[in-house]
């Protein structure tokens, strides 16, 4: 038999509401399937199984709200007894034999007494089969991998192997993967002024339009060696750019337009550097995989996967021996988070609570390897708490969302709280490069995603219902972004081809003789 709890998802919870039962008596649940919802002050979460069983009786009602610690439900091995009444029959016409077998009046726990002094809720006294722990320090407890199901579509919301208790927030709405019948997601403002949201949707259509004009001309040869599109991630770069200070140091990945753009690159000088031309942010000498200005505290993109948070996990530990006011962002993408490097880099930013944020752009695909493919718990932010710091999960997908949550970590590392890890559920509508078939990916897929969690046309349809954006509105932003980019790749063309005699400046740090004279 194992206790199912109303968690206490942080340090100041001290109560939650049970909005519904996703479960009913009888039901039969797998460890890690979710069998309610329940709300707290900062978030709706669903509550998982900790064991397969059968589902005993529901001692919470819906929308009841109660202290940390109170018992919810139980599970149950198959024949085994609840409190004296029937054993346990399995959900193929069990639930009802369940019910009716349950006590009449199961009473719920009493209430937990606050603590004298600070008015929290102790936790519940442990199970006298809850593994032991040292004091102050979390339990991590050992838990099997769930087979990948080869049948599972690769849009669904991917499960972690699941504990009851979620150690991570989630912000934003539905982040579940789209499915068929999914109509556009709607998208709050929140405390945001319009005109902000609306820049923000001008910047990211700026993104999209350079990414979807880039690839082609990326495809003909005219960009040498390829490129990494980020054509639908453009919420989780303006969102959480935007949410810092100019000062700021961001670093980035392989796929890296939509951060550069966001940190204040043009246009033309990205799309002369992609041709390699002279005019080029880096004199045609960078292209595609490193384009960075330390001017404007881009730090670089980077062609290693996770390695970029090294740089940032730097940064960061520059900033606190400064004692400067400033944050570091680390961008890398799921592949980065099956990375020695990219845990090495978390556990020191928590160990010496550095001013880092670490943002995982979770697009599901590692190149062509989906995520379950590749880990048996999908829930990276999950990963990121076991190191101690605060994580989140967000809707990758809503710039308003992103913001908040960037803009929360920064104040919080400014503070002195120390890093926050990010989990932003995203989605690329290209392959991993513009010339990659994507034989992976149900042929359907780009579609539910473009209908239901496009970045773009949320933000747009927010803006219009608040009066801020003219129905259909979306089209002349995209028009001023297709002029601007139209420019850019004009500029590019005519830029001259950088000297040959230039090729080793800025190679070497120091003189070097390079016709080997005395």
């Amino acid at each position: 038999m194992h206790e199912v709890v109303m968690p206490a998802m942080g340090m100041a919870m001290s109560e939650g509401t049970l909005l519904r039962w996703l479960k009913q008596p009888g039901d039969a649940v797998e460890r890690g399937e979710e069998i309610a919802e329940i709300e707290t002050d900062k978030a709706t979460a669903e509550l998982e199984s900790p064991a397969a069983g059968v589902l005993g009786a529901l001692l919470v009602g819906e929308g009841e709200t109660v202290p940390t610690g109170a018992l919810l439900t139980r599970v149950l091995a198959p024949g085994e007894q609840e409190n004296g009444a029937a054993p346990a029959a399995a959900a193929n016409g069990g639930r009802a034999a369940v019910a009716a077998a349950a006590p009449a009046a199961a009473p719920a726990p009493p209430p937990v007494a606050p603590v004298a002094g600070n008015g929290t809720a102790p936790p519940a006294p442990p199970r006298a089969d809850a593994p032991r722990r040292a004091t102050g320090r979390p339990t991590v407890e050992a838990v099997a991998a769930p087979p990948l199901d080869p049948d599972r579509p690769a849009w669904e919301e991917p499960r972690r192997a699941g504990r009851g208790r979620r150690r991570y927030e989630v912000v934003g709405a539905n982040l579940g993967r789209p499915g068929d019948d999914d109509e556009l997601v709607a998208l709050e403002l929140g405390a945001n002024d319009p005109a902000t949201v609306a820049e923000w949707l001008e910047a990211m259509a700026l993104i999209r339009v350079f990414e979807e004009r880039a690839a082609p001309l990326a495809r003909a040869g005219k960009i040498p060696g390829g490129m990494h599109s980020a054509a639908g991630q453009e919420a989780v770069a303006i969102g959480a750019v935007r949410a810092l200070a100019p000062s700021d140091i961001v670093t980035s990945t392989h796929r890296s337009h939509h951060h550069s753009l966001a940190k204040g690159l043009q246009p033309a000088e990205i799309m002369a550097e992609l041709y390699g031309k002279a005019g080029g942010l880096l004199g045609g000498r960078a292209g595609h995989l490193h384009l960075a200005d330390f001017s404007l505290g881009l730090f670089g993109s980077n062609g290693i996967v996770g390695a970029g948070l090294g740089i940032a996990t730097g940064a960061a530990v520059g900033a606190k021996l400064r004692g400067r006011d400033q944050v570091a962002v680390g961008f890398f993408g799921d592949g980065g988070a099956n990375t020695g490097r990219t845990w090495e880099n978390v556990n020191l930013a928590a160990s010496w609570q550095l001013p880092l944020i670490a943002i995982c752009e979770n697009n599901l695909y590692a190149v062509e390897t989906h995520l379950a493919a590749a880990a048996p718990n999908t829930t990276i932010a999950d990963r990121a708490a076991g190191f101690g710091l605060h994580s989140v999960q967000v809707d990758g997908q809503d710039v308003v969302a992103v913001h908040d949550v960037v803009a929360e970590a920064r104040e919080r590392a400014l503070g002195g709280g120390g890093p926050t890890f990010v989990e932003a559920l995203t989605y690329r509508y290209s392959g991993h490069t513009v010339d990659d078939p994507e034989t992976y990916r149900e042929a359907g897929e780009v579609e539910l995603w473009r209908r239901a969690r496009d970045p773009l046309l949320r933000a747009a349809r927010a803006l219009e219902a608040a009066g801020a954006l003219e129905v259909g509105g979306l089209d002349a932003v995209l028009a001023r972004a297709e002029a601007t980019v139209a420019a850019a790749i004009e500029f590019a063309e005519s830029s001259p081809w950088p000297d040959p005699a230039t090729a080793a400046e800025g190679v070497y740090g120091i003189e070097v003789n390079l016709e080997g004279k005395p």
